[in-house]
């Protein structure tokens, strides 16, 4: 669920910079976008990337292009801490998993 989570939030980031570089931005889609993120971001507990997505609907909702641009670097931003986090989660998971298998290997 995680790395699901990391691969579609990546995709649709990069979405919101293309569109947010286009010389006549569609709000309408952008937001889609950011709400989009939102919604993963709820279900998965990233509190970071939600947070960082009011800013990008806020922006679109009063099509402000220079804000929205900030709030999509902020969004990029914060998923790579997120995702910095959620990688070091896992990895320490699938250490204490891998431990876990040993020492139940070691006691047969």
């Amino acid at each position: 669920m995680i790395k699901s989570f990391c691969v579609e939030v990546e995709r649709e980031i990069s979405e919101l910079e293309g569109y947010s570089k286009l010389p006549n931005i569609d709000f309408v889609m952008t937001s889609k976008l950011a709400r989009s993120i939102k919604a993963r971001s709820i279900l998965i507990g990233a509190k970071n990337v939600r947070g960082s997505c009011v800013y990008v609907i806020e922006a679109c909702l009063v099509s402000d292009e220079e804000t929205l641009s900030y709030a999509v670097l902020g969004l990029r931003n914060g998923f790579k801490r997120t995702k910095m986090r959620f990688e070091t989660y896992l990895e320490l998971w699938n250490r204490i998993a891998e431990k876990e298998k040993q020492l139940g290997e070691a006691k047969k």
